[in-house]
């Protein structure tokens, strides 16, 4: 479908975002709004909203492995999720280590206010960012100046949709680990222009962990993930790779910033 592909690209920062994509579909403002919602209602869209880059606004984050007993594995998996702050929980095949981070860039006050706000799900009315603005009591055109200035610093990677993967048909995900030698960055650019492809990552390693590369590939079943990086594996060159399959998803979200919940919780433990 040509509106959930151009949905996943990047939704425009403009007055009428809805608007715009109809243009570019030929359909009406009225459709585009319309369509969005039975995805929605299907599952097949879980919201749209922005992607921020967590280490440019400031925030560290980090891979952490636990090892369990099976009979311990949901209690545990239980409290861990707990944790406003973690955004994924996954019981996995293998363990890698955390990733290099980028520098953060300085934000104000107001940056931080439009953030927060919007990291809920865009509201499906003519001028969305006018109701985001009166939320947090800012001109709609100041939202908008606010979020495409986030995007000039890197914060904001884009604003687009957020789906179901497994409703949108990608039943099956793996972490594919790849030891680059040399080209790690050129490398790390091909593997993410690929649609499969939803984040990679350079990450360090250690005496026991060599692979410094990091996808995850999306595919509607096991065998399609693994012919994917198969032919990554040939395009790239790279050859020593694993594919590390999540056995059990416990929770799925992304990290909300600035968030009240999380520092209340951090309060609650001292």
């Amino acid at each position: 479908m040509e509106l959930l592909k151009l949905l996943q690209e990047d939704i425009p920062l403009v007055e009428e975002p809805f608007s715009w994509i109809g243009e570019k579909l030929s359909i009406s403002e009225e459709e585009v709004i319309n369509r969005i919602k039975e995805l929605k209602e299907k599952k097949i869209i879980r919201q749209l909203s922005p992607i921020y880059d967590t280490k440019r606004a400031g925030y560290d984050s980090s891979l952490v492995a636990f090892k369990v007993k099976p009979e311990n594995l949901e209690k545990i998996a239980k409290l861990v999720s707990e944790c406003p702050g973690v955004s994924h929980n996954y019981e996995r095949e293998e363990v890698p280590p955390v990733p290099k981070e980028p520098e953060p860039v300085p934000l104000s006050e107001k940056e931080k206010l439009v953030i927060r706000a919007t990291q809920e799900d865009l509201p499906l009315v003519e001028r969305p960012f006018k109701v985001v603005g009166e939320s947090i009591d800012l001109a709609f055109g100041e939202v908008i100046k606010i979020l495409r200035k986030l995007k000039e610093k890197g914060v904001l990677r884009r604003f687009s949709a957020i789906l179901y993967h497994r409703r949108a048909g990608f039943k099956a995900n793996g972490m594919s680990v790849w030891r680059v030698d040399n080209g790690v960055e050129e490398i790390g650019k091909l593997f993410a222009s690929f649609k499969a492809v939803s984040h990679c990552y350079e990450r360090t390693t250690n005496g026991v962990w060599s692979y410094n590369l990091f996808a995850m590939v999306h595919g509607r079943n096991r065998e399609e993930v693994l012919e994917f990086c198969a032919f990554l594996s040939k395009e790239s060159g790279v050859s020593d790779y694993k594919v590390l399959f999540s056995k059990k998803e416990f929770k799925k979200r992304r990290a909300k910033l600035f968030d009240e919940e999380f520092y209340r919780w951090i309060e609650n433990l001292v």
